[in-house]
């Protein structure tokens, strides 16, 4: 496993192990393992000297925790957090478990965008950008999208990790091309969501609905 550098995760413990630059202090993280459709919470070890404690969180605030989280990853491929495949999806539950969110009321069983649209449908959990023309989504809500001249009924999927009258700020993965392990996380900006098209990573796509999360 390896993340850019400049990664944000949650710190949950220390201990002692082997001396490296003068200390043994190894600081653990949470973390999240994902393989065939199945998520395991976990944890890493890293050496102190390669961490800067930055900020002190608090295990309350599992919003914004998510948000500082998902930011840092932008320029992270997918292959590091060992999703592939197409990880859009995926990558929105990833986060939610490594920020330790009671994902109870979050659809992680089902790893296809189209999927997860109609389980959050019949939880009165989605709000269709056609039939609610004009709206403003939250942070921490999920954007859904469809390609332009798709045949889907979904394509993509992102988080939004800023709103600022109809601009929202996304951070989005599995963008790129080949190896879908390469693809990466990436920050996009929307610049008015009330639009009916928008460009992501130079692909036009339809904006067809937000996700409506509650994070606890």
């Amino acid at each position: 496993t390896k993340v850019s550098i400049g990664c944000t995760l949650p710190i949950i413990g220390y201990a002692e192990g082997q001396t490296l630059n003068g200390t043994n202090l190894w600081v653990k993280v949470r973390w999240c393992e994902y393989d065939n459709g199945s998520f395991t919470v976990t944890s890493r070890y890293i050496h102190k000297s390669f961490v800067e404690e930055v900020v002190k969180l608090d295990p309350s605030q599992k919003l914004q925790t998510l948000l500082d989280i998902a930011r840092s990853l932008v320029g992270t491929m997918g292959g590091n957090l060992n999703l592939k495949g197409a990880w859009c999806q995926t990558l929105l539950y990833w986060l939610c478990y490594v920020a330790d969110v009671n994902i109870s009321e979050i659809p992680v069983h089902l790893g296809v965008t189209a999927e997860a649209v109609e389980w959050l449908d019949g939880k009165n959990k989605y709000k269709d950008h056609a039939e609610n023309p004009g709206y403003i989504p939250y942070r921490g809500w999920w954007i859904y999208y469809l390609n332009v001249g798709s045949t889907d009924s979904m394509s993509h999927v992102g988080l939004i990790v800023d709103q600022a009258g109809k601009e929202l700020t996304c951070i989005e993965g599995n963008l790129g091309t080949g190896d879908s392990a390469k693809r990466l996380v990436q920050l996009i900006k929307i610049p008015d969501c009330t639009a009916d098209t928008v460009t992501v990573n130079g692909q036009e796509k339809y904006i067809k609905g937000y996700g409506m999360i509650s994070y606890t």
